[in-house]
């Protein structure tokens, strides 16, 4: 998932790095979240983990916090209700991995705090009611539409 610097500079800065390299190698699958391997997936020493984020739990929940504000950006850019579920399950198709850490997968506990917040952000903007439909009316639009294909048994 590229990023770009948000600091108006033609290079990334190192927080930016570390991020974008954290977040890029979480979405890949198959490295170490170790301090070594997120400061290797950046380009940057391991001294820059914990000089920008004091250590690994801080860094993650940063990159868990970046990748759920990336989610609810691309959703709330809609309007409708069906093109903001439509959206979400695109977003979750090109980052399947990054989807699945953001929803499901117990990292530090510095993060689960965010997880709470995001689920409920994002439930709000999937089922905000503007007179339309809630996310389960969405999700079987999509469902109908071969957009998305739902699962009977593990729904029940």
């Amino acid at each position: 998932m590229p990023r770009s610097s948000t600091s108006g500079e033609s290079s990334p800065t190192v927080t930016e790095r570390l991020l974008s390299g954290t977040l890029d190698l979480i979405g890949r699958g198959g490295g170490s979240l170790s301090v070594r391997g997120l400061a290797e997936a950046s380009g940057r020493s391991t001294m820059c983990v914990y000089t920008y984020f004091g250590g690994r739990g801080a860094l993650l929940a940063a990159a868990h916090q970046e990748a759920g504000r990336e989610l609810l950006e691309t959703i709330g850019r809609h309007d409708e209700p069906l093109a903001r579920a439509h959206a979400a399950a695109t977003w979750m198709n090109e980052h399947p991995l990054l989807a699945l850490w953001l929803f499901t997968v117990a990292e530090p506990a510095d993060v689960t705090p965010h997880r709470s917040e995001l689920a409920t952000r994002a439930r709000a903007l999937l089922d905000r009611r503007d007179g339309a439909m809630g996310l389960g009316e969405m999700v079987g639009l999509l469902a109908l539409d071969g957009r998305v294909t739902v699962d009977e048994d593990a729904a029940r």
